[in-house]
């Protein structure tokens, strides 16, 4: 996403746009499906959440933007706000400006650990592989600081997650997964990338 004297560009006109309210544009769910029942349910500085009907549960998907220099606790707080929305399975996807061995890097730091004690609490699980190409990679090096979570019954749905080799425009690469509709894997599948 791009934005051009403050509003979001390169959209197309029957996409759902979901932003934070951080002024410059940093994070944002954008609904390609003009037939997917979708509502925000949360908007902060940080983060933004929305929920819709999946496999007739209510699905909470939230993504947040955590600037390098800012305390990750006051995204965490906003993220303890969206954790108490009522939702039957939660997806959480972000640049959390965080590392752990856990999700790729060398190296585990304050904002990491901080990090896994906040997924563990509330009993969520990690989805990014270990084993994985950076998320990001430009001027400032390489590191596996945007990270997929979700609760572990909404892991056994997902699968194919991945970081795409594709050029982004960004120096963030875009990480892709599945998500099955169906009782069966391979009765259908939803796609969708961060």
């Amino acid at each position: 996403m791009y934005q051009v004297e403050s509003k979001p560009v390169g959209i197309p006109s029957h996409c759902k746009l979901f932003v934070t309210q951080r002024e410059k544009l940093k994070a944002g769910i954008i609904v390609f499906h003009p037939d997917l029942s979708v509502m925000k349910v949360f908007s902060a500085t940080n983060t933004v959440g929305v929920s819709f009907p999946y496999r007739g549960m209510n699905l909470l998907l939230i993504t947040v933007y955590c600037p390098p220099k800012e305390d990750l606790y006051h995204t965490l707080a906003e993220l303890e706000t969206c954790f108490m929305l009522p939702y039957d399975r939660v997806l959480l996807t972000g640049d959390f400006n965080s590392k752990s061995p856990v999700w790729g890097s060398d190296v585990e730091d304050e904002r990491g650990r901080q990090l896994m004690e906040f997924v563990l609490s509330k009993g969520q699980a990690i989805v990014n592989e270990e084993d994985t190409i950076p998320t990001f990679e430009g001027s400032r090096g390489r590191s596996w600081v945007d990270i997929t979570i979700s609760d572990p019954l909404l892991l056994d749905n997902i699968f194919k997650w991945k970081v795409d080799l594709e050029p982004t425009c960004s120096d963030h690469k875009a990480s892709r997964s599945h998500c099955t509709q169906a009782k069966r894997p391979n009765q259908g599948s939803t796609e969708g990338s961060t």
